[in-house]
């Protein structure tokens, strides 16, 4: 089973090392400090895949409906960006930017990928045929743009934590 879900998470700029748990079918692993540098500098390697045709149980639906929001992937995500929105919210501009890539190296070290529909339409499964009967196609939308849309996630509801 592939299926993952985030255990706990530790980044602060205060405490160190940056430590990531990570549960992944029944075992727990941790990424220290020069590992997760090492996984967000590998980051930029990663070429996206296109013709995508049965998301997996640990990708990331982007855009909105209801597949984006019942999928274990996107759960997991949002479990692990709520987990890191206090701290993104008081920490300086270039910890944000590693709490970020550190969210999408977690997704990408379980072997996640995120994705979005090659034709740009909303799903509300991800069985759905495309007008000609064929099964929908993602594609993966890169490392530049999970990290943007990870950012923006931590972002969102910020007033309310600063409060």
């Amino acid at each position: 089973n592939d299926r993952f879900k985030i255990h706990s998470i530790i980044l602060s700029s205060f405490i160190k090392p940056l430590i990531l748990i990570v549960l992944v079918s029944q075992q727990y692993y941790l990424f220290p400090t020069h590992q997760i540098e090492t996984m967000s500098s590998s980051l930029t390697e990663v070429e996206p895949e296109t013709g995508v045709t049965n998301p997996g149980p640990n990708d990331v639906i982007c855009g909105r409906g209801g597949a984006a929001l019942r999928h274990p992937g996107n759960l997991a995500y949002r479990k692990l960006v709520n987990l890191n929105k206090g701290l993104y919210a008081t920490c300086l501009k270039a910890e944000k930017l590693r709490i970020s890539k550190s969210i999408v190296s977690a997704i990408r070290e379980v072997k996640g990928r995120f994705l979005e529909r090659e034709d740009g339409k909303i799903s509300t499964s991800l069985d759905e045929k495309d007008e000609n009967g064929n099964p929908v196609t993602w594609r993966d939308i890169g490392d530049r743009r999970a990290i943007e849309k990870t950012s923006q996630a931590l972002r969102e509801g910020q007033p309310k934590l600063l409060k």
